[in-house]
């Protein structure tokens, strides 16, 4: 979650809003920002190790090294869910994760 926050802080600006919801049996968590939007070009792109997209390009003082999404995507994969990035309802980004719901049984 660091690593969602704190990228729509640097690369997007603006306000972001944390949602949490259900859907179809999974738990979602939505991170909004108020940025231009991720390209439909990189939006499968930004998941990998090293990638750096435009956005980071695009400012004076590049930061990071094109791990943390990657790194984001690892801890969700681990945890049996998958995350993906999305145009949000407000403008901007929404970066989607969706998590499984887990029955505890009887210990």
């Amino acid at each position: 979650m660091t690593n969602l926050i704190d990228n729509a802080h640097h690369y997007a600006g603006g306000a972001t809003a944390i949602r949490l919801d259900y859907e179809l049996g999974e738990f979602a968590i939505n991170v909004d920002d108020a940025g231009a939007g991720v390209p439909s070009d990189e939006r499968e792109a930004i998941f990998e190790r090293f990638f750096r997209g435009r956005a980071a390009h695009d400012r004076r003082l590049v930061r990071g090294t094109g791990l943390g999404l990657a790194l984001v995507r690892d801890h969700v994969r681990a945890f049996g869910g998958t995350i993906r990035v999305l145009d949000s309802p407000e403008g901007g980004a929404r970066f989607q994760i969706l998590l499984p719901l887990v029955e505890e049984g009887p210990e």
